[in-house]
């Protein structure tokens, strides 16, 4: 599984990439991987972790979280979109003074066990509907593994053409190829790969040519 072999404090990082090191290294071009694959990818991050201090090691990833895939992705996304759409959206989660509070508890009261946000399902469990501060998790994903074998396939095929890849000179297409071959067939679910590629070809295209 992805990130077990990975040193501890940057497990999760690698549970959230896309590439790991070593698909990297088949995705880029000799070239393009000759200049990119000496960056410190986990600088950033080794950063916010020292401004963890001495906090503990679940201390330390909450807050590596909170500098980057809370800020950098959900937030973003929640702004970006709900803006699009005019909508004005408020996080009394993410409350400067609650946040300060919750970081400043000792770890049982985060994780006792298995459960997670253990003292605020304990606060809320006499104060919402029987079983809704108990029941699992529900994530917002999206069905973007099967849009781009349907819906988003002809786009898909488009966007990571053969021409536009060996144009763009940055990915190998033999390797693009087998990640859309092996999705559309179902053999892996490559979603992940694909949509951030599909990402980066558009972005580049507007703002790289």
């Amino acid at each position: 599984m992805r990130g077990i072999a990975a040193e501890g404090r940057h497990v999760h990082q690698h549970w959230l990439e896309a590439f790991s090191h070593s698909e990297r290294a088949r995705l880029f071009t000799k070239e393009t991987w000759a200049s990119v694959s000496s960056d410190d990818e986990y600088a950033d991050l080794e950063r916010y972790l020292a401004e963890a201090g001495s906090a503990s090691p679940l201390g330390r990833t909450l807050y590596g979280y909170l500098r980057t895939y809370l800020m950098d992705g959900v937030m973003a996304k929640v702004d970006r979109m709900s803006m699009a759409h005019a909508l004005e959206v408020r996080a009394p989660l993410l409350d400067t003074q609650l946040v300060e509070f919750a970081f400043s508890l000792p770890a049982k009261y985060k994780l006792r066990g298995i459960t997670t946000k253990y003292l605020l399902k304990k606060l809320m469990k006499d104060r919402l509907p029987k079983g809704i501060a108990t029941r699992g998790k529900q994530g917002f994903a999206l069905p973007t593994g099967a849009w781009l074998r349907s819906e988003l396939k002809p786009y898909l095929e488009d966007m990571l053409s053969k021409e536009r890849i060996e144009r763009a000179g940055l990915f190998r297409y033999d390797y693009v190829r087998l990640l859309k071959e092996e999705h559309y067939a179902g053999v892996h679910n490559h979603r992940q790969k694909l949509w951030a590629l599909l990402a980066f070809q558009v972005w580049a295209e507007r703002h790289l040519v």
